[in-house]
């Protein structure tokens, strides 16, 4: 999630499925079926290290229940200017999870999530709770730094259906012994940003916040009216550290 809130000029392109679709066999169970992929240049880099490396991602999600969807998210970075030439042994390690060159060094970093949403029977309360779970590359990141997600949203409010609102509490951890710092990665210089700016959370990695947010859609959506706040607290390895090291509020 996040990952096309970047604005600015990319080469790239993607794949993506129309409407969902149902799954043949047993797996027609899991619900409705979606799909998204993507491939583009990300330019970043202090032209020491690598810098511009390709940006690919992969979405799938599932209905389960008309109250229940799940999805994950893989995105990696990998190649560019200053690096191993890209080869098909090296897609195929990076697509097993092995960030290495041939054993030595450092190809490519990667970021995993899953996430569910759930809207409870509570009458006419149109409530959806969501929670996401994500880490940066594998070896135990799952649970050493993990990054977590928890939310509630009101699409419209009884007796107000112009008024929507939402709350989320985000918490990213600082690296471990075995695993890297959020959105960075020694090999790729610029780590996980677009011209500077942040592909991910905004609160930018290791840190944690509330974020809350409400709309108003008035004379028939003619006039639609958005507001947002938030208290992060951003850490010493942040991405936008040391700069923006501290609390933030907006």
């Amino acid at each position: 999630a996040g990952l096309g809130e970047a604005t600015g000029k990319r080469d790239g392109g993607g794949l993506h499925l129309t409407s969902p679709i149902s799954l043949p066999w047993i797996f027609r169970y899991l619900g409705p079926f979606d799909m998204e992929l993507l491939l583009t240049r990300a330019e970043n880099g202090d032209g020491i290290g690598v810098t511009d490396p390709w940006l690919g991602a992969m979405r799938i999600s599932i209905a389960p229940h008309e109250r229940l969807s799940m999805g994950a998210t893989r995105a990696v970075m990998f190649g560019g200017e200053n690096a191993a030439p890209v080869t098909a042994s090296r897609l195929w390690q990076m697509l097993l999870g092995d960030p290495s060159v041939d054993g030595e060094g450092e190809w490519s970093n990667e970021v995993f999530g899953w996430n569910v949403s759930w809207r409870p029977p509570v009458g006419s309360l149109p409530l959806a709770l969501y929670f996401e779970h994500g880490f940066d590359d594998a070896s135990g990141a799952y649970w050493r730094a993990p990054a977590i997600i928890a939310g509630a949203r009101l699409p419209f409010v009884p007796g107000l259906p112009a008024l929507g609102i939402g709350a989320e509490y985000v918490y990213f951890s600082d690296a471990s012994e075995k695993n890297p710092i959020w959105y960075r990665n020694y090999a790729l210089s610029g780590g996980w940003t677009h011209e500077r700016r942040a592909l991910g959370h905004p609160i930018g990695g290791h840190g944690q916040g509330i974020f809350g947010h409400a709309s108003l859609d008035l004379l028939d959506a003619r006039l639609r009216i958005r507001a947002a706040g938030w208290l992060f607290d951003r850490g010493e390895e942040n991405l936008f550290a040391p700069e923006r090291e501290g609390r933030a509020v907006g």
